[in-house]
């Protein structure tokens, strides 16, 4: 398929092969699980660790759907477009996602809602930060009986 002389191409693939794999272990594969870790306490974790697994699953499903048709239409350096979308989520992860270690839940649920607050936006009921810290209050009450 790569034809002759092109010999440098394969070795290319490859590295793009675990480039691919490199960016996601450091972006979106496990910061799921430590964004959880880190925002729910101990009585709601179970539960946000449902939800992440099953969330993070869904992705995999939908990397593995999608695969087999853009390699039709892109050929052998399908990896390069999904090397680029992990690039993109490794640079969002660096300078979007809060530093929480150390951090008690109400200090991170606090951080959340200063977060829209600095960037000039309105904290309404319908702000997705204002929604999830509301959820994880209401079950880890319903979780703490």
């Amino acid at each position: 398929m790569l034809g002759k002389g092109m010999t440098w191409t394969k070795y290319f693939l490859i590295l793009a092969l675990f480039t691919m794999v490199a960016f996601y272990e450091i972006g979106p594969g496990p910061i799921s699980w430590y964004i959880t870790a880190e925002l729910f306490s101990q009585s709601a974790r179970p539960v946000a660790m449902g939800l992440t697994s099953s969330w993070n699953w869904f992705h995999k499903f939908i990397v593995a759907t999608f695969y087999q048709p853009l390699l039709h239409l892109v050929g052998p350096y399908v990896f390069l477009l999904f090397t680029g979308f992990l690039v993109v989520a490794v640079l969002y992860t660096y300078f979007r996602v809060p530093e929480t270690t150390g951090c008690t839940f109400k200090e991170v649920a606090a951080e959340f809602r200063q977060a829209d607050v600095m960037e000039g936006k309105s904290v309404s009921p319908c702000s997705p930060c204002q929604a999830l810290c509301s959820w994880v209050t209401t079950t880890e009450r319903s979780l703490s009986l």
